[in-house]
């Protein structure tokens, strides 16, 4: 039995083999009797269907074994011209192939149902008017019922490239087809079209636009075809961008004015991580820094009219659920991320009227939980608005912020109902500020910030914003061995802060002040940081450089405060108090006050800087008991050698007023000009230089320490120079009444009457024995006229009774008298300034300036006194008033 059905198995294989090889040599065989012919009925009826030129370099070949179990005629390097009068090539390629019915062969009809084409170029173009180069067949011609009839269902493309130019609609595509089967009725006017397709996107341009660039692709579905109509239905389709599926539907009608269309797109599952490659590049570029991982839900739509001259509208729905979203100069990412959003390009279908819509956003950032809801509207000149809650760690979020001024910062801020509503670049643009929305609460905890100056920490606090002003409830920080702590509020420092960040022109705004502030200890170079002078020859030549910290030329407003402890270089002082008035270009110091050097300190005051080149500093000042070796001290001796701290001791009271100027941050010692009522008791002169040259009278050892109990005069300081007016001194090694002027260059010019007492007649050297140079007073004293000048460590001393005794008498009232004039004058008008400004309150707004390059004055200046009047003072506090002028009420 098993034998049997073995034998009936291997006869019915050699049956089939016998009718196999039958059929393959009558179709070899009817190959070689009809080839020659189907060959010549293909081309006449090509040539009676085509209505451009074509061209075969290569050869022609009939073949049953190419294609079986279809048998094909292929043409070989074949060139066809497009229909536009350019005559550009439509289509270059190697081979394309005719199949037919292999049973055909054995008829009197060959019907061609399918075309294969492989290895060449497609380039399909449509004119600016509109004119197709693809329209190659005859309209007319007809082989219904012919030997050869072209009724193409299947069309098989492999390693084509096809190039698409729609220069009268602005669209431009370039796809790399791997392999393409397309099927449908070509025959007919109206039919579905089958697709099967693999290709690389090199371009898909429309309306300038990139879409998907460089991704793989395939695509598979269904598309209704109206050849009569120009419109193209999708039914069922379905997009595979590199990995990510999308489902199409919608329909495309060609009109004459473009293209319109109706097309719907899903996504279930679009990875996050993905989605910038699937973006156009002009709206890629705002996510080119981020990278997501997960899944988004992705519903969108895009109608209308899309030609050279309109876009379509673009509406997407999306949702992101367990996402994360990080950026490239971040080391952490937002995790958790969960959001629902919508995009529109608007009703003007542009970047200037799309929106991005995200609400219920809501993400983990460094374990801190931030949500709220963020509309970004007009992408050319974005408009934000968004609502805030969370905490964020500085020191994780500082690389978006890149600052040259800040070298570290860290802590954490945390903020409840922040918003913010205005187009991003009002944040620099002064005369935009006001018109921003912005606010919140925020709490700092143990913030960091460092620069390349100085360093602040544990900065800790509450603070609101409301609008353009910061509203500081409590505010605390220490700078390495300071405190301060501070309330208030200050308008515009946010938008200066950003500015400064982000700007490379300089920075105009000012910041509006209304601060009360206190502190333990509080020293100036923690607080400002220190900066190296630079050593110019101006400045070694002239003295030491004083720099005025930059912010305080963008300060207006007041700060007033108690500081328990301060430091300034050598200088200490405590229980400071006082008020800082900046007013236009002027900074105000207002009844200050301090305990420094085992005294008491009053100042009022004006400081210019007005320009930024030169400063100018005017003031009054009430100094009570003070050690006046350690004043000498700690303000490095005024900058002079000539009586420093290790000649002088005593206790100094005075009251002076005092200009100087600083020019280049460089203390201007010509421009000096003071006048002093000066007081010292209980005082001492050691080794002081122009005593020391009285030696030829008397003995050095009682020169190098010279005591008295009270010295008393008015001192003028003026053009480099020291004036004092006749004054008595009264010593424990001599008597004597001194006038004259003292340099800063060490050069003295002395008028003395050396008073000789009897008692002290024994411990003179014999130097002269002409008595008539002395005189004997009433008082039963020798009168001794001297005159001193030239270096103060080796002056000439001359005898000039004469012009000393009438030098001193002319002077002694009339020097008296100018100076006491000219100190009761600079304090009545400190007192004035005072009392104008003492009751200057924050104004409700402030109007923010832009100034111009700072520049010397063109005059020349000279070396006169400046001369502060009533008038000038007045317009110039009128002025700098005008800025902070509340608005009058609304009328009711």
């Amino acid at each position: 039995m098993e034998n049997s059905w073995k034998k009936t198995v291997l006869n019915l294989l050699k049956a089939t083999l016998i009718v196999l090889l039958s059929l393959f040599a009558a179709g070899m065989l009817a190959g070689v009797v009809f080839g020659e012919k189907i060959k010549q009925l293909a081309i006449r009826e090509l040539n009676k269907r085509l209505a451009t030129e074509v061209t075969v370099n290569g050869n022609i070949d009939f073949s049953v074994l190419s294609n079986f179990p279809s048998a094909s005629i292929s043409f070989n390097d074949v060139i066809l011209k497009e229909m536009l009068p350019e005559k550009n090539n439509l289509l270059v390629c190697e081979k394309i192939s005719l199949l037919f019915n292999f049973w055909n062969l054995f008829g009197s009809n060959y019907s061609m149902k399918k075309v294969i084409a492989h290895n060449g170029t497609l380039h399909l173009r449509i004119a600016p008017d509109g004119k197709r180069n693809y329209n190659i067949f005859k309209p007319s011609a007809d082989s219904t019922g012919k030997e050869f009839t072209l009724k193409i269902e299947e069309a098989i493309f492999s390693n084509i490239l096809i190039r698409y130019d729609d220069e009268w609609s602005n669209q431009h595509y370039l796809f790399a087809t791997k392999s393409a089967t397309l099927s449908g009725d070509f025959s007919t006017e109206k039919f579905l079209l089958k697709i099967n397709a693999s290709f690389d996107n090199k371009r898909l341009s429309v309306a300038n636009i990139d879409y998907f660039p460089n991704l793989p692709i395939e695509l598979t579905g269904t598309l209704g075809v109206d050849l009569n109509e120009n419109i193209y239905t999708i039914e069922d389709a379905t997009i595979d961008l590199a990995g990510n599926l999308l489902d199409v539907s919608g329909s495309v009608a060609l009109l004459p004015k473009g293209n319109q269309l109706d097309l719907q797109l899903n996504a279930s599952s679009l990875r996050m991580e993905e989605l910038a490659a699937l973006l156009p590049g002009e709206y890629a570029v705002y996510i080119e820094h981020f990278k997501s991982k997960g899944a988004i839900r992705f519903d969108g739509h895009i109608s209308g009219l899309m030609s050279t001259t309109s876009k379509p509208h673009v509406d997407i729905k999306f949702e992101i659920k367990d996402g994360t979203l990080s950026h490239d100069k971040l080391i952490e990412s937002f995790n958790n991320v969960q959001l629902k959003a919508e995009f529109s390009n608007g009703a003007g279908n542009n970047l200037t009227t799309s929106y991005l819509n995200i609400q219920n956003f809501s993400t983990l950032f460094s374990g801190n939980p931030v949500k709220g809801n963020i509309v970004l509207q007009n992408l050319v000149t974005p408009h934000l608005d968004i609502k805030l809650d969370g905490e964020v760690s500085l020191e994780k979020i500082t690389p978006l912020f890149p600052s040259e001024y800040i070298t570290e910062l860290r802590g954490t801020v945390a903020f409840n109902q922040f918003y913010f509503k205005g187009p991003l670049t009002h944040l620099t643009k002064t005369a935009s500020i006001q018109t921003l929305e912005a606010g919140g609460s925020f709490t700092l905890n143990e913030v960091l910030i460092a620069t390349d100056r100085t360093r602040y920490d544990h900065l800790n606090g509450e603070f609101d914003i409301r609008n353009n002003q910061v509203v500081i409830n409590r505010l605390s920080f220490n700078a390495n061995e300071s405190d301060l702590s501070f309330t208030g509020n200050i308008n515009n420092f946010i938008p200066y802060l950003l500015h400064s960040m982000t700007d490379t022109l300089p920075n105009r705004q000012k910041i509006g002040l209304n601060i009360k502030l206190s502190s333990g200890s509080l020293s100036w170079l923690d607080l400002v940081g220190s900066s190296e002078p630079v050593a110019t020859a101006k400045s070694k030549k002239s003295g030491q450089q004083y720099s005025i910290p930059s912010l305080f030329y963008v300060f207006t407003g007041s700060i007033s405060g108690h500081i328990d402890q301060f430091r300034y270089d050598k200088f200490s002082a405590s229980d400071v108090h006082g008020n800082i008035l900046f007013l236009g270009n002027t900074i105000y110091f207002n009844d200050f006050g301090m305990n420094a050097e085992k005294g008491t300190v009053a100042v009022n005051g004006k400081l210019d800087i007005s320009n930024r080149k030169r400063n100018k500093l005017e003031l009054t000042a009430k100094l009570q008991k003070m050690d006046i070796t350690q004043l000498f001290y700690e303000f490095n001796n005024f900058g002079q050698n000539s009586l420093t701290d290790k000649n002088i001791k005593g206790e100094l009271t005075t009251e002076l007023a005092l200009q100087a100027t600083w020019d280049e941050q460089v203390f201007n010692k010509s421009k000096l000009y003071a006048v002093a009522d000066v007081s010292i008791d209980n005082g001492e002169l050691n080794n002081f230089e122009p005593m020391m040259a009285l030696a030829k009278f008397v003995k050095i050892s009682e020169l190098k320490n010279i005591r008295f109990s009270k010295l008393q005069n008015q001192v003028e300081i003026k053009n480099q120079k020291i004036y004092i007016p006749q004054m008595k001194i009264l010593t424990n090694a001599l008597n004597l009444q001194l006038q004259g002027s003292h340099s800063f260059e060490n050069i003295i010019d002395y008028k003395i009457q050396l008073n000789l007492l009897k008692l002290l007649t024994s411990k003179f050297e014999k130097s002269t024995d002409d008595l008539a140079e002395a005189d004997k007073t009433t008082e039963g004293f020798l009168n001794l006229y001297l005159t001193m000048t030239g270096p103060a460590d080796n002056p000439i001393i001359k005898y000039d009774k004469s012009a000393v005794k009438e030098k001193i008498a002319s002077d002694l009232k009339k020097e008296k008298n100018e100076l006491k004039k000219v100190l009761e004058q600079e304090f009545y008008e400190q007192e004035k300034d005072q009392q104008q400004i003492k009751d200057w309150k924050a104004p409700k707004e402030i109007e923010y300036m832009e100034f111009e390059e700072d520049t010397l004055p063109s005059s020349e200046e000279t070396d006169e006194v400046p001369t502060v009047t009533k008038e000038n003072q007045q317009k110039e506090l009128d002025n700098f008033k005008k800025i902070f002028k509340p608005k009058d009420p609304a009328p009711k």
